[in-house]
């Protein structure tokens, strides 16, 4: 299946608004806005830059973007469901490189983080365990 970019998704697609592609994102199906279409297959870009301990987590965990570029920082995390659903958005103005989440109300399942550092999207898989 193909997205507005020309993207194409393996396993399931979820269609939640109009995708999205601008010079900023890499068009792997959300940009700025995560409105877009997404995919519970996950291609982890620069998996060395985002980290998200501890996974499997119980809900409550730490987001880290190891960069020695003080420009990058955390902007934006959104936590999505199996169905594409998101279930966490959070902006950030501060310049951190870690956030701490707490996800203690949301059910036993895997989950997508994405984590905007302000010119790029880093996508990681998160399982929740109690």
């Amino acid at each position: 299946m193909a997205n507005g970019c020309g993207s194409i998704f393996k396993d399931f697609a979820f269609y939640t608004g109009t995708p999205i592609c601008t010079p900023q994102t890499t068009c792997s199906g959300v940009g700025p806005n995560p409105t877009s279409r997404s995919s519970l297959s996950v291609k982890t870009e620069n998996p060395t830059l985002v980290s998200i301990s501890p996974n499997p987590s119980s809900g409550q965990f730490t987001i880290k973007l190891s960069s020695d570029d003080v420009a990058v920082n955390i902007k934006q995390v959104i936590i999505i469901d199996k169905m594409g659903a998101p279930i966490f958005k959070q902006s950030f103005s501060t310049n951190e490189k870690t956030k701490q989440i707490n996800l203690f109300n949301q059910p036993l399942d895997n989950y997508i983080v994405k984590v905007y550092d302000g010119t790029t999207w880093h996508t990681q898989k998160l399982i929740i365990t109690k």
